[in-house]
């Protein structure tokens, strides 16, 4: 059960759809953030995995950003998967909790679009990353602050490419949670590529303890 969380920043909606009804070991229910923040009926801590796929801005004294601490607290404490896809890295910028399921200390960001590079397997190991080899991908990349393993990270996934920051995927824990962070995911030329959707499947079943 995965809750695919969106909201404030467009997207092109049949692609994303298509890549999540090719998993055929998931339900996954597309919302608004305010929806899984209001939890209307109870239902938010029965889904195993929370994507974000989200881009709110809002000042840390707003009404939005304090529910969604307290609802990723709350939802952390019960164990459930959190993946944070893409531009969902830079939410929430002044947000504590939000900012330590990112594992990154400083989320300014440089972004450029249309790039074409290459992503490496940094650990072979890892269930999410175990036997893939390195492709290539046409992405907006980022450029800020890497996930480093001496912020609780353990990096997946990374690049050489000159523009974009050298961590591309990475997992953590917050609280009793596992956390699955890329960064990569923007459009989809990205969601169609296999390798991407294959990382993106591993993640989610290892989010909800069904890979290891």
């Amino acid at each position: 059960q995965v809750a695919v969380i969106e909201g404030a920043h467009p997207f092109d909606v049949p692609a994303w759809h298509q890549m999540f009804r090719a998993f055929d070991f998931i339900d996954y229910y597309p919302q608004p953030i305010d929806n899984w923040l209001a939890d209307w009926g109870g239902c938010r801590n029965a889904y195993d995995v929370a994507l974000f796929y989200n881009m709110n801005m809002d000042p840390k004294g707003s009404p939005l950003a304090q529910n969604m601490d307290a609802a990723l607290e709350e939802f952390t404490a019960m164990g459930h998967g959190v993946c944070l896809l893409h531009h969902a890295l830079i939410a929430f910028p002044q947000n504590p909790v939000f900012a330590a399921a990112t594992g990154l200390p400083d989320r300014c960001l440089e972004y450029h679009p249309d790039q074409d590079l290459c992503v490496d397997v940094a650990n072979p190991d890892h269930p999410i990353s175990r036997g893939m080899e390195s492709f290539m991908l046409h992405d907006e990349t980022y450029i800020m602050t890497d996930a480093s393993p001496d912020h609780g990270n353990d990096v997946l996934f990374t690049t050489a490419y000159a523009k974009s920051m050298k961590t591309l995927g990475w997992t953590r824990t917050l609280n009793k949670s596992r956390v699955f962070c890329m960064q990569s995911g923007h459009d989809s030329r990205v969601w169609e590529t296999p390798p991407f959707r294959e990382i993106i499947g591993r993640g989610l079943k290892w989010l909800a303890h069904r890979l290891d």
